[in-house]
């Protein structure tokens, strides 16, 4: 016969110590072991499926209310950036920061710098290129920054209007809370693992002595439940250590299952928050989108909403050789009603102006207020005939129509410019307006409350 090697002889001895070992331990330590590691892997197991199951749902809650705040943030932030209105950007910082739930929000301009810290309310403008500023800018629209912290969850995208980019925002939203459930299941789960391994352990070596078939179902028993069914129960006709031991098994396993089904309605209650939520940031996302067409006091179209309209529509007149005209109206002698009767009666003045008007257009022209006491009317199908009449309309309309200031009236009256496409090589909706403007100014030249139509032999386009 060969020789052994050393290495080899070692191996023989510790399996042949391992051997002894096992047989030399007690069949009542053996049912409490396995007992005991049967109820604690069990109880491992799902506690480790419902920490993910928790980290689950509330990871896609966080990022789901992170892109829904970045997306309306983003339409509400559009203008503020393009114009550098630092002031709106850092009110909305600052509201943001008063959810506890958002660790800072961000904005940046086009070159990465900050504009606006929630973490900093009173800074400003950084100098220096913030380097997740820098990255958020260079994305491609569309594109979102996502990155997961210990204690953070941190999202950003570029804010794009048109085809230019012109800042960025980031937003961080905490992961405290998620933290604290998994630490408290966590905690309970160590708690029920002591409480039935100790269980397990005590009562498997009170009834080890009845070796019978009852014990190897109820061996069975506790390999399914390890296994993740909560569903299994042994039978318990007898009223021996074997049998009660049965009967804590079930109240166990009954008592497991119960936890299994808590968390279970506790993740649906958390997919219920979700939905809830999302509807109503969905609601946000839609008011937010109208505020960002709509001029705040007049409820109208703003300047920035009307282009992207006229542009459309002068594609349209061009596409069907249809005429447009553009109205540009003032309200005259704006800022001497501010000095003498207040501001809160000025922007009243601005509201009734408003609806003068609104109520005597179609309901296809495109009505906004271009800035200040100014406004704009832009009137598909409409040629400068058409058009010079409805000027001379809301002219007279306005002049006819005094508004109350403490008991006494306050005359009002408008200046407008009318300028008319009806087929020439100009396409551009900008020289249009700017058209409309040349008129209007010839107005105010001229003494105000009347109407100036632009012409190409006009001395003042000369």
């Amino acid at each position: 016969m060969p020789e052994l090697s050393d290495t080899e002889s070692i191996v023989g001895l510790i399996h042949i110590a391992k051997m002894n070992i096992w047989k030399n331990v007690s069949l009542r330590t053996k049912i409490a072991g396995l007992l005991s590691f049967l109820t604690v892997s069990a109880i491992f197991i799902l506690t480790i499926a419902s920490i993910q199951l928790e980290k689950y749902y509330f990871r896609q809650e966080l990022e789901e209310q992170a892109d829904l705040l970045l997306e309306t943030t983003a339409l509400s932030l559009r203008d503020p950036l393009y114009h550098s209105q630092i002031d709106e950007l850092v009110a909305l910082a600052h509201a943001l920061s008063d959810n506890q739930d958002v660790a800072f929000f961000i904005a940046y301009d086009a070159q990465g710098k900050i504009l606006a810290d929630s973490r900093q309310p009173e800074l400003q403008f950084s100098r220096e290129v913030d380097p997740l500023g820098k990255k958020l800018v260079g994305m491609d629209a569309g594109q979102v920054y996502k990155i997961w912290l210990s204690d953070q969850y941190i999202s950003g995208r570029p804010v794009i209007l048109g085809n230019q980019t012109i800042g960025a925002i980031a937003a961080s939203l905490s992961t405290l809370s998620l933290e604290k459930k998994i630490a408290d299941l966590a905690l309970e789960s160590v708690y029920l693992g002591l409480i039935t391994g100790l269980a397990s352990a005590l009562l498997g070596f009170w009834f080890a002595r009845q070796i019978t078939i009852p014990l190897s179902e109820l061996a069975h028993g506790a390999g399914e439940m390890s296994k993740g069914n909560l569903g299994v129960r042994v039978k318990s006709n007898s009223n021996d250590e074997i049998g009660q031991l049965a009967r804590v098994f079930n109240q166990m396993a009954a008592s497991i299952q119960e936890r299994e089904n808590e968390l279970r309605e506790l993740a649906a209650g958390l997919e219920r928050t979700v939905d809830e939520r999302t509807a109503t940031l969905r609601e946000q996302t839609v008011m937010l989108e109208q505020m960002a067409i709509t001029d705040p006091l007049t409820k109208i179209y703003n300047r920035r909403h009307f282009f992207s309209l006229a542009e459309k529509e002068m594609e349209k007149a061009i596409h069907q050789q249809r005429p447009l005209s553009v109205i540009l109206i003032d309200t005259d002698y704006f800022k001497r009603i501010n000095d003498v009767y207040g501001h809160p009666f000025g922007d009243q003045i601005l509201i009734s102006v408003t609806q003068l008007i609104q109520a005597n257009i179609r309901a296809m022209d495109i009505f906004a207020r271009y800035g200040g006491e100014e406004f704009v009317l832009l009137m598909p199908d409409t040629n400068e005939h058409s058009a010079l009449g409805t000027a001379e309309r809301l002219r007279k309309t306005v002049d006819d129509n005094p508004q109350r200031y403490a008991g006494k009236e306050v005359h009002l009256s408008i200046s407008l410019g009318v300028a008319c496409w009806e087929g020439e090589a100009e396409t551009d909706i900008t020289a249009l307006v700017a058209r409309a403007d040349q008129a209007l100014y010839e107005s105010k030249r001229r003494g105000r409350n009347m109407t100036t139509l632009w012409e190409f032999s006009d001395p003042l386009n000369a």
